[in-house]
């Protein structure tokens, strides 16, 4: 039988020149999971970072099968660390899942944009407005498109002001897609489209202003339609138009996770990047 766990490391005071962790002590208030996925976010404007974490867990064995369920819970932070969950929230269980937190309607509240498989093994993607105090409500008719095993990131696209959103997965017809979704700032999206992007799953995103134009370019990386992994990168016109940046010396990954950050300190962003390769072997680079 295989043992799941959540596990939370917390950090003490700054240290000078490195961090040390240590484990949540016990008991932790968080279910162990797998094809899961976290997000933090302070959704009850408290000043502290709460956490939204989704997946499955086995809730039954017997000799010959097992019983799988997917949940999503919310945990709130009291500020020095200790997390509560948060009980009749109406967040449905998902897993395979990918989550992401963004102010979508523009009051100051942490709003959050869920995707996955349910326990009964339907796909979806759906879209919770917060009241700024952690109460959610699901958003109905939303266009987004239904979506396992994929990610979510948001990013004014166009330079509006208002929080546009990238969806990557695997859609209920098989089919990989990643798709393109622009804010009207009042939490309204409209599917843009014609974009350049690959289709993937088991894919990662991540927004960053790569040639300082001062718009956020996108890579996404992931399995495609014919299996093969890739990682590309679109750079952005600066009202949300993207070209592929062609001959770039980018793996192609899957199953992984992507970021960028100033590593170095001379103003540019610098990439990690994650996964399995065509070979399926693991790689970090």
């Amino acid at each position: 039988m295989k043992l799941f766990l959540a596990l939370l490391f917390m950090a003490p005071a700054p240290l000078l020149f490195s961090q040390i962790f240590a484990e949540y002590p016990t008991p932790s208030p968080f279910q162990g999971l797998f094809g899961s996925s976290i997000a933090f976010s302070d959704v009850d404007g408290d000043g502290d970072e709460d956490v939204l974490v989704a997946g499955s867990t086995y809730t039954a064995f017997t000799e010959d099968y097992c019983t799988v369920e997917s949940i999503t819970k919310l945990y709130l932070n009291d500020g020095t660390g200790i997390f509560t969950e948060l009980p009749d929230t109406p967040f449905e269980g998902v897993s395979s899942s990918s989550i992401a937190f963004s102010d979508v309607n523009g009051d100051g509240a942490a709003d959050v944009l869920i995707t996955g498989w349910n326990s009964s093994g339907t796909i979806l993607s759906k879209l919770y407005t917060n009241d700024g105090n952690g109460n959610f409500t699901e958003v109905m008719d939303t266009p987004f498109e239904e979506v396992s095993s994929g990610s979510i990131a948001f990013s004014d696209v166009n330079g509006d002001g208002a929080a546009d959103v990238l969806i990557t997965g695997w859609n209920s017809s098989g089919a990989h897609i990643a798709k393109l979704y622009t804010n009207n700032g009042s939490g309204e999206f409209s599917e843009v489209p014609d974009t350049p992007f690959e289709g993937v799953s088991y894919s990662s995103v991540a927004f960053a202003d790569i040639d300082g134009n001062g718009a956020p370019d996108v890579l996404i990386t992931g399995r495609n339609g014919s299996g093969d992994a890739i990682a590309k990168l679109y750079t952005n016109d600066g009202g949300g138009g993207f070209l592929e940046l062609p001959d770039t010396t980018l793996e192609g990954v899957y199953d992984g996770a992507v970021a960028f950050s100033d590593v170095d300190g001379n103003g540019a962003v610098d990439l990690l990047l994650t996964g399995n390769i065509a070979s399926y072997d693991p790689i970090s680079r």
